[in-house]
């Protein structure tokens, strides 16, 4: 048996350490396997510029001192003092172990000093204190109904001077801590009471005097004595969904730039959270600070010692993290935080929670978690009666299920610490954004309703009369200035017809003039104001046995809590930009890698660069293309002259070399294995040109590309490449009507998760080819139950630096005009259906050979080896258009390879091992030729339906 990897890291990012042998405290900004995501805010450089790679075992330390810049240093000079978990976290006690749990209880303990007189007080709790600064970058804001962040805070900051004269500077920016030298890290984003600075002699001239006089002569190196918030930023970002009596009404959004007396209006939320994020360095405060002599013996400096500025402000010294966990098998404890580690970057989609809403894969079944066993891959489910939730009752006992069998309820993600939105319990008719409720309209109804039949008509056609031309103006007028209520211009509207109708010698219209006015006031309803109940936000704060989420309320005044069923609350994102709360996001699915496209040849006409680089010498606007339906032909091809003068080929930078194609060949025999496939078989046809496109082909109803000589010319290439060097295991399809489009057969390498298994691809060769790379899709058949590799997705997206649709660093990587789909495919066969599949998540290869990663990746294994099982099932079941024949020769041809027996030998082989108890995490690294070692219980049961049915196919097959 193997060993177990032995390489772990002993600190994570913002853990506390201090230097051995010394009392002296830093922060690690950076480890060995933080995931590296390509941001430049993550890159580290030395005093020369040069980049810093971390060696495994090393981190990067901030000192909190700030007497020395950053440093690398080996993990051995360090000792652990304090570590962050918050609230929701899910966490683990031992690497080796399958158990994590989730935080639900969160205490911190600090020792604090006065900035002026040095008292230390220790044994502090972080629910005494709070920030000294009352707007913090971050803090949620409401106002009159909408949601926002704050995103910025400018203060206002007087200082003392060294003869006691106190001016308020005129830039707060242009204050820096003395004798900065190279210590621009530590340059804080807020200066704060008792910190010491220097500025330049002009800002202080320019300043305003409190008391004392500008004198040129005193050094300019002061001590700050008060800082005052003069101005902020918010971006709103979602309105109360329903915020008048139940109902969406929308609400213009309000300024994003806040000064002077303007900012009491605002409603800062202050979080449970808020007292377990203090770092060490931060300026705090009691909370109940008449008290704070008595309670904690703080010797006060008086506002008449400190000309009128109340200076008793603390330093956070050092801080001490405490947690209670709720794991995954129902058990709870409580723990230093230095007892435990973060385990969040390792949590795969099939973990579950305590507490949690799950359905049932493919039905709709919906139950809550009641515990996991993490080993096993199995969770016991307590299922609602009622699927919609209408009503929240229990069927009776609880199921034990397969993880894999479960997924987490798509409207139900609510965790600890999460802020939410609360609609209305049982209200009727509340409208959305894109049907607005119309203020007014039911109580409008009742006015009317309430008179008999002749009086109803006269008073309706009079309204009607008063209301339309009215309402019509009014209207133009908004849309004139776009800046107008919509609603208060329904109110005006109201007005207006009330007074009119009022003037009447009707005593009807009198009646309903004044019904109106009534109605007028209730359609445009004043703001609410900052110390108001807020009952529409609050932060979860727990959840209930029985999946109900308990949220805290956003009032100023008390903790309210109230619980709400989890489907009951909308989870706020920032993202969700001038939005009803929840309405809008971003898919992760659909925008990872957007961001990294290269941009690079923006702009560039790629025909014209084709030609530069001596791909033909033909005029490249000559179309290759059938005259009736403007679609590439094949028999055109043959009147391409392409240049064969090898010294040409060998000196052009767009056309892919011998060499390396060679090595991609080389490469992708080296890691694939050898299928044993009869590649002199008639059914083994490594390229073939098809007389029509299939309409399943993903890329058929997209515009073909366009057929000028560059084109074809560098589509004949890649055929000749393909038919000489493609490797074992890939067969590719084009068609005679679409030479754009490829489809491509890769059978799953030997001695990987994926071995034996049939992927199909789809290209398009886009009209730039080859200066962009080609378009691919991916025929993914797991029916819901998750990725087959980390760069294959469900949804088709093919993730990969060479087409363009992940970022690397390695320009090696990246797609060139010297690329070839050959190295695409390779790629795809080599290096994404490897053996340990896990590590091609977007920065995980760190993690190879970690022990904190050896469990996640033999579950991650597990899972791919059955979900490749089931695409054999898929294809033996289905035709893939273009493969139809080969893939039954592959399977189940008397004359063929017999794959199908052998994934059938290797599935039985698989379960045979895998009887007994579960294996612990260090016996689990003989992962079998296969890559998969034991399968959990769970992933056996699973696995067994699967494996039954390709027995009941190998059957049929073998008796025909």
């Amino acid at each position: 048996m193997p060993a177990p990897p032995s390489k772990t890291a002993k600190f994570f990012a913002d853990d506390t350490v201090m230097l051995r042998n010394a009392n002296r405290l830093g922060v690690v900004s950076k480890t060995w396997q933080d995931i590296d995501e390509g941001a430049p805010e993550e890159e580290i450089f030395d005093d020369a510029g040069n980049l810093i790679e971390l060696k495994p075992g090393q981190v990067y330390i901030t000192w909190v001192d700030g007497q020395e810049r950053s440093q690398v240093l080996s993990e051995d000079d360090l000792e652990l003092y304090d570590r962050v978990l918050a609230l929701g976290d899910i966490c683990k006690k031992d690497v080796d172990s399958h158990l994590s749990g989730t935080v639900i209880e969160h205490s911190l303990e600090l020792v604090l000093e006065h900035t002026f007189t040095g008292q230390r007080l220790e044994g502090v709790k972080g629910i005494e204190i709070r920030h000294s600064f009352e707007y913090l970058e971050g803090n949620f804001v409401i106002y009159n109904n909408w949601l926002g962040i704050l995103d910025e805070a400018q203060d206002a900051v007087t200082v003392r001077l060294p003869n006691s004269s106190i001016v308020t500077v005129e830039r707060a920016d242009e204050l820096e801590p003395p004798e900065l030298e190279h210590m621009e890290e530590f340059l804080p984003d807020r200066v704060a009471v008792g910190q010491v600075v220097t500025t330049t002699k002009g800002n202080l001239r320019r300043g305003k005097w409190r008391f004392g006089a500008y004198d040129p002569k005193i050094k300019p190196e002061a001590v700050v004595v008060n800082v005052e918030t003069e101005r902020v930023v918010v971006r709103w970002i979602c309105q109360n969904p329903m915020q008048h009596q139940g109902r969406y009404r929308e609400i213009p959004e309000p300024q994003p730039v806040w000064e002077g007396d303007e900012l009491q209006k605002l409603h800062i939320f202050r979080s449970l959270s808020d007292a377990t994020t203090f770092q060490v360095g931060d300026r705090v405060v009691f909370n109940d600070r008449d008290n704070e002599v008595n309670t904690r013996g703080v010797r006060r400096i008086s506002r008449e010692q400190s000309m009128g500025y109340d200076v008793n402000i603390f330093c956070v010294v050092s801080t001490k993290n405490f947690v209670r966990v709720l794991w995954q098998d129902l058990t709870e404890s409580s723990h230093a935080a230095t007892e435990l580690f973060a385990w969040s970057n390792w949590v795969d989609e099939y973990d579950l929670y305590p507490n949690e809403y799950v359905t049932k894969r493919n039905e709709t079944k919906v139950g809550v978690v009641h515990s996991v066993d993490p080993a096993s891959r199995v969770a016991k489910v307590r299922w609602f009666v009622d699927p919609t939730l209408q009503r929240r009752e229990f069927a009776e006992g609880v199921e034990v299920m397969s993880l894999y069998e479960l997924a987490a309820h798509a409207t139900a993600q609510v965790r600890r610490g999460d802020h939410v939105i609360l609609p209305p319990q049982g209200s009727e008719n509340p409208g959305t954004p894109d049907e607005p409720w119309r203020p007014g309209q039911e109580q409008l109804n009742a006015l009317f309703n309430g008179l008999d039949e002749n009086e109803r008509v006269t008073a309706m056609a009079r309204f009607q009369e008063e209301f339309t031309p009215l309402f019509t103006q009014a209207t133009e007028e908004n849309r004139a200035n776009g800046t107008a209520n919509p609603y208060d211009m329904i109110a005006r509207v109201i007005s207006n017809v009330s007074t009119s109708l009022q003037s009447s010698s009707s005593d009807t219209l009198v009646r309903v003039g004044r019904g109106l006015a009534q109605i007028a006031q209730f359609a445009a309803p004043p703001p609410v104001p900052s110390n108001a109940v807020i009952d529409w936000f609050g932060e979860v704060v727990g959840i209930t046995p029985d999946g109900m989420a308990r949220v805290r309320l956003g009032s100023v005044e008390g903790e309210p809590i109230v619980e709400r069923g989890m489907t009951e609350v909308i989870v706020v994102e920032e993202e969700l930009e001038n939005a009803v709360a929840g309405a809008a996001g971003f898919d992760e699915d659909d925008s990872e890698g957007d961001d990294w496209e290269d941009e690079s040849d923006e702009g560039m006409e790629p025909e014209a660069e084709a030609d530069a680089e001596g791909w033909v010498d033909v005029d490249d606007d000559e179309e290759m293309t059938d005259a009736e339906t403007g679609e590439l032909r094949v028999d055109q091809i043959t009147d391409v002259r392409v240049p064969i003068d090898s010294s040409v080929e060998e000196n052009s930078h767009s056309v892919p070399s011998e060499s390396a194609i060679s090595a991609s060949t080389e490469v992708s025999n080296q890691l694939t294995g050898d299928l044993n496939i009869p590649i002199n078989h008639e059914k083994w046809e490594k390229l073939m040109v098809l007389e029509a496109a299939p309409s399943s082909h993903h890329f058929f109803n997209q515009p073909s590309a366009a057929g000028n000589r560059t084109f074809i010319s560098r589509i004949q290439k890649e055929h000749k490449i393909l038919r000489q060097s493609l490797p074992e295991g890939i067969l590719v399809r084009t068609y005679e009507d679409r030479l754009d489009l490829l489809r491509v057969l890769i059978i799953g390498p030997v001695d990987t998760p994926t071995e034996y298994a049939p992927c199909v691809f789809d290209f398009q060769l886009p009209s730039c080819f080859p200066a962009d790379p080609p378009l691919a899709y991916f025929h993914s058949w797991t029916n819901g139950m998750g990725r087959i590799n980390p760069n294959l997705y469900e949804e088709g997206k093919v993730c990969l630096s060479l087409l363009g649709t992940w970022h690397s660093k390695d320009s090696s990587e990246t797609w060139s005009p010297s690329s070839s789909i050959l190295q695409v495919l390779v790629s795809l066969q080599a290096l994404v259906l490897n053996r340990e599949p896990y590590y091609n998540e977007a920065g995980f290869g760190v993690y190879q050979g970690t022990r904190e990663a050896a469990v996640s990746s033999r579950l991650y294994s597990e899972k791919v080896y059955i979900l490749a099982r089931g695409f054999v099932k898929y294809v033996l079941e289905h035709d893939i258009d273009g493969f139809a024949d080969e893939l039954k020769w592959l399977y189940a041809a008397s004359d063929g390879p017999h794959f199908l027996k052998k994934v059938v030998e290797s599935g039985r082989e698989i379960l045979e091992r895998s009887i007994g108890e579960p294996a612990t995490a260090t016996e689990d690294q003989d992962l079998g030729k296969e890559g998969v070692g034991r399968l959990t219980p769970g992933a056996s049961s699973w696995f067994k339906r699967t494996l039954s049915s390709l027995e009941e196919h190998l059957a049929e097959i073998e008796t025909a």
